[in-house]
């Protein structure tokens, strides 16, 4: 699995290979140095020495290679509820690998009220990992109001709400009928 380095570091050798008289496979490992330190297969291991209880009874051949299997890390997401303000909005997204964090960039941004959905993904194509959990729902809810408490008016004045509108409705009607 991709750690981010070459060492090969100690892996049991009877998976490996095969012809290991009957007892002696299971004590053996492999260790050596991958010529790369991506993911990857056919990837030559460099210094290949076998170890372990019985190990001297064995030879290598002539080309070891190895395989990288790709990392799987968690996306860790922030920022995800947004009260509506007329701006595009989306989470964020980083993992952490070898104590380093990574950013990572994130899609789906919403402007409107209500549940959506972000896709993160490293900024450059990243085989060494796998991104667990790498999409998430967000919402964007309404923006409290700072209206204006009309109740007072047409509560005092006596107008319902629907006389007040047909009210209003009328005057800007007129207002638009003078100024023609």
């Amino acid at each position: 699995e991709y750690d981010g380095g070459t060492a090969l570091g100690t892996t049991a050798a009877a998976g490996l290979f095969t012809g290991w008289v009957t007892g002696e496979g299971a004590g053996i490992t492999l260790g050596g140095t991958y010529a790369s330190a991506n993911v990857g297969t056919g990837i030559t291991i460099a210094s290949p020495a076998l170890s372990g209880t019985g190990a001297a009874n064995y030879s290598l051949p002539a080309a070891v290679t190895g395989a990288i299997t790709p990392k799987t890390v968690t996306v860790v997401w922030g920022d995800l509820s947004f009260e509506h303000d007329g701006a595009a909005h989306m989470p964020t997204a980083t993992v952490t690998f070898n104590g380093e964090v990574i950013v990572l960039v994130t899609d789906g941004a919403a402007i409107d009220v209500g549940t959506h959905s972000s896709t993160a993904k490293f900024e450059q194509p990243n085989e060494n990992f796998i991104l667990a959990n790498d999409t998430v729902s967000f919402e964007i809810t309404p923006k409290e109001g700072d209206l204006p408490d009309w109740s007072w008016f047409l509560i005092g004045s006596g107008i319902g709400l629907a006389s007040f509108s047909a009210v209003w409705l009328i005057v800007v009607l007129a207002k638009r009928k003078r100024s023609k």
